[in-house]
């Protein structure tokens, strides 16, 4: 909180700053010393000045503000124009900061529940203008929002703008080609579950094949001793045909799933040259279907 009921702030003869109580009601202090509401106080970068009494439980009173430096061209853009400090000084009431004296206030006691901090500039800049409030600073930010020309599109630059008929063919053709290398993506990893399919379906086919084989020959012996053997066999057989049925269900799916998904991507990329990789993908499809028959 900062008003004129607390502290003033003023250079000296030196061009140093200092700070006067203003009579305030709890004082002010600095550096946890109160001051003196008749004697002016130099001030130096660390300094702190407290408003309230601080607690002896405590480093710090309710509102602190802490003395620095800061280099020009960051608080420049922030400070009034000099031809307009006497305007300042004539046409402003008393509520107003000018560029001569700017105070601090805050509660009239000490709190327990936060501390606040505040920076003051003392290399001879004035002192008010580092204490106005974000909002002002934040005005003046949104005035200085100027759009910048983009890139390509100065009238020196011989290339075409932004925007022009040539860029945007380009952009079309760009993503014309990733989405069909996309495509193309996609159904190279759909032929590899189906290849990998159909070779678990093979090697169930064998399966199945050399248990027929073992039933076969243990019935033939027709000895009692291999009745339980014979069971147990014919069991895993019933088992190994069942997920051989399965796992050709689901191979055909996968069949007609990649085919209805090549048809309909193929139209997806109507207009757009065919390339070795699509023709390669078509034979591998081919090849696959093929096998699958066999």
């Amino acid at each position: 909180m900062i008003s004129r009921k607390h502290c003033v702030f003023q250079q000296n003869a030196e061009g140093q700053w200092t700070v006067k109580d203003n009579k305030s009601l709890n004082g002010v202090w600095l550096n946890k010393q109160r001051l003196d509401p008749s004697k002016t106080y130099p001030l130096a970068e660390g300094d702190r000045i407290q408003l309230g009494v601080p607690l002896e439980n405590r480093e710090t009173a309710e509102y602190e503000y802490e003395v620095i430096k800061e280099e020009w061209e960051k608080i420049r853009p922030f400070l009034a124009q000099r031809s307009d400090l006497g305007k300042a000084r004539s046409s402003r009431s008393k509520r107003k900061f000018t560029s001569e004296e700017s105070e601090t206030s805050g509660s009239e006691g000490p709190s327990n529940s936060r501390s606040k901090r505040d920076r003051v500039s003392c290399d001879g800049e004035p002192l008010s203008n580092l204490l106005r409030k974000v909002g002002e600073t934040k005005q003046l930010t949104d005035k200085m929002n100027v759009k910048l020309p983009s890139p390509g599109s100065s009238e020196d630059d011989g290339g075409p703008v932004r925007g022009s008929p040539d860029c945007s063919e380009k952009a079309v053709a760009l993503a014309h080609e990733d989405q069909k290398h996309s495509v193309l993506s996609q159904s190279w990893t759909d032929l590899e579950k189906l290849r990998k399919t159909l070779i678990d379906i093979k090697k169930l086919k064998v399966k199945v094949q050399e248990k027929q084989t073992a039933v076969l020959n243990a019935k033939q012996k027709r000895r009692k001793a291999a009745q339980k053997t014979i069971l147990a066999m014919e069991k895993e057989l019933q088992e190994l045909q069942d997920k051989l049925c399965t796992e050709q269900v689901q191979h055909q799916q996968q069949v007609e799933e990649l085919e209805r998904t090549f048809s309909i991507e193929k139209q997806k990329l109507e207009g757009v040259k065919w390339q070795d990789g699509e023709e390669n993908l078509k034979e591998q499809l081919a090849q696959v279907l093929q096998e699958a028959s066999n």
